[in-house]
């Protein structure tokens, strides 16, 4: 049984009880996680779904796929979740879903959105492929939205061994409809019921996870632990801006970004103290060629994120000697003495 094993079935349990959702769905990826979301939903040819224009391409790929139109809003400068304002004036009569996107491990508002979504008789999907084990006013998302999406990618803060994802709902109605989308629409073997796909989680990176799970809640506080140390120390340099979740956000610590101009420069003295640094994403959404026809005149902060940010080094089995490194050799740069 390499494909949905009994394995499988383990690993959606263990998922419910650490995320506390009545219903978890094991998939081949992030990605297929909210293909398999928007499917449930019932998203179709002509609909249109929200998204922020910071996000990673799999956000967008996800709606155009299936022939509804992504309509890009704008993020927060604060922590980089979707602009609930700016969202708020996109909302049209074509406007069937809203994916928000827990981008860096950071919850959006997910009380404010679910009204939204609420008063307009509208999904809300949330893309957390960055954001598993964050919470939001003490709430996992799942306890907001319609479907709650994640990546098992091995680089997550839960990954696999290879491509993997989950989808986490209360609603079972959409549990069961997900449950046969994932394997080509079978309702029974070999009948397709509806418009499905291949979204079947391997059993060997059920195995994997299961062992890594064990771990999981530890390794989360040690992240947001770290997490804490460069938001405490890093304030003071006013040469940069750090993304910090919201006051009711408790985020995974799932990475650090802090905007700095002429980035390049300062990612290069970084790696001559041997400190590796990444940029998370170069590009927003509407600046790729597959999506610039969706371009928004008035989006302004999702590019200023994808131009300055620099992600730190942050893994729960980091030693304090070595945050407080990296940041000794952040203040050097700026010449900045405690």
């Amino acid at each position: 049984k390499f494909i949905l094993g009994e394995e499988v079935q383990k690993l959606e349990n263990n998922l419910s009880k650490v995320n506390k959702a009545k219903y978890s769905l094991g998939v081949s990826s992030g990605t297929d996680a909210i293909i398999v979301s928007l499917l449930a939903c019932g998203i179709k040819n002509g609909d249109e779904v929200i998204i922020p224009d910071m996000t990673w391409i799999s956000t967008a790929s996800s709606v155009v796929l299936l022939g509804a139109k992504p309509v890009l809003a704008d993020v927060n400068l604060d922590d980089g979740t979707i602009d609930i304002d700016h969202l708020k004036k996109k909302i049209t009569k074509k406007t069937k879903a809203i994916i928000s996107v827990s981008l860096y491990g950071h919850m959006p508002n997910l009380v404010e959105l679910k009204s939204v979504c609420n008063k307009n008789k509208i999904h809300l999907i949330n893309d957390g492929a960055q954001s598993f084990g964050s919470k939001y006013n003490g709430k996992y998302c799942h306890e907001y939205t319609s479907i709650s999406c994640t990546s098992f990618f091995p680089a997550k803060v839960l990954g696999s061994y290879g491509d993997a994802g989950a989808c986490f709902t209360n609603n079972k109605n959409l549990y069961e409809k997900m449950k046969v989308i994932r394997s080509h629409g079978q309702s029974k073997k070999s009948y397709s019921a509806t418009l499905g796909l291949n979204a079947r989680i391997d059993t060997i990176q059920a195995c994997v996870l299961i062992e890594k799970i064990k771990f999981i809640k530890k390794e989360i506080k040690r992240r947001s632990e770290i997490l804490k140390i460069y938001l405490d120390k890093l304030s003071t340099i006013q040469e940069i801006k750090i993304l910090r979740p919201g006051k009711k956000c408790d985020a995974n610590g799932s990475s650090v970004v802090v905007l700095i101009n002429n980035k390049k420069k300062f990612q290069t003295y970084m790696s001559t103290k041997g400190i590796q640094t990444h940029n998370l994403y170069n590009y927003t959404i509407a600046q790729q060629p597959t999506f610039k026809k969706y371009r928004d005149k008035g989006i302004k902060n999702s590019i200023l994120i994808a131009k300055n940010n620099v992600c730190l080094p942050i893994h729960p089995y980091m030693k304090n000697k070595e945050v407080n490194y990296v940041i000794e050799c952040i203040k050097k740069y700026f010449k900045i003495i405690d």
